[in-house]
């Protein structure tokens, strides 16, 4: 399994970039699972101060 995370941002913007690859092998051969997530999130503060 093998996870990169960044994230990073200024203080009106913020942001989070997950991104996870997990493969597993199967019983049988050919069997098996791989499979990548990728997750972002942004955080905007808008409001005028």
């Amino acid at each position: 399994m093998y996870n990169l995370t960044l994230n990073g941002g200024t203080q009106t913007l913020k942001f989070n970039t997950s991104i996870t690859h997990n493969q597993e092998n199967g019983v049988l051969v050919g069997s098996g699972v791989s499979r990548t997530n990728v997750l972002t999130k942004f955080n905007a503060d808008l409001s005028k101060k």
